[in-house]
């Protein structure tokens, strides 16, 4: 459920974008043209920051969010469940700090 919150204020943020999961993520967080961001983007660093940010959020929708959506029993031990919603709270909170980007020319 954490990662569905993940994908619900995300898709929220940037109602613009008619996707879910992976697709939404790829679109939003592309360091092509994101749609959100943290930097400006000048320097190589804020570029690699974005660049893995998108890599994070795409990849928890893929790995994290459908196995766990569609497969009763994936998460079966308290730790992992911990691990899983410590995460997804750390990529709500990135979400909520992004700022609007210009998107996709």
């Amino acid at each position: 459920e954490a990662f569905k919150a993940v994908d619900k204020f995300v898709a929220e943020k940037v109602p613009s974008i008619l996707q879910t999961g992976t697709t939404l993520m790829d679109q939003v967080f592309a360091p092509s043209g994101p749609h959100l961001r943290w930097t400006p983007m000048e320097t190589q660093s804020q570029i690699d920051e974005q660049k893995g940010y998108h890599r994070l959020y795409s990849g928890a929708m893929l790995g994290i969010r459908n196995p766990t959506t569609h497969e009763f029993g994936w998460v079966d031990e308290p730790e992992l469940a911990l691990e899983l919603v410590v995460f997804a709270q750390h990529l709500l909170r990135k979400a909520k700090l992004a700022h609007m980007g210009l998107g996709k020319a």
